[in-house]
């Protein structure tokens, strides 16, 4: 959520939704920020990498790591898509 506040432009909106996926519990996080380019995405779960353009924005490159790693711990499929524009974060519990 943090990061989607951070990049979401003013007047732009973040949605949450809670659903269920082949009956397991889903949560996806949308934003109409500048996203994360494909060949970026895993990059961004490592721990203190940031991408160039956000070297402006306040951060140390720990909170995708931070979700990853918990995900990782709990069996939870975290999974980084475009949201054209934006990015689209989703959890998919098992």
């Amino acid at each position: 959520m943090d990061n989607a506040i951070k990049y979401t432009p003013p007047q732009g909106y973040i949605k949450v939704d809670l659903s269920k996926q082949s009956g397991q519990p889903r949560v996806t996080f949308t934003d109409p920020g500048p996203g994360i380019p494909e060949p970026e995405r895993d990059k961004v779960l490592r721990c203190f990498y940031r991408l160039e353009q956000s070297r402006g924005t306040p951060g140390n490159g720990l909170g995708l790591s931070l979700v990853a790693a918990v995900a990782t711990l709990h069996d939870i499929k975290l999974k980084l898509k475009d949201n054209a524009p934006g990015l689209r974060v989703v959890l998919e519990f098992t």
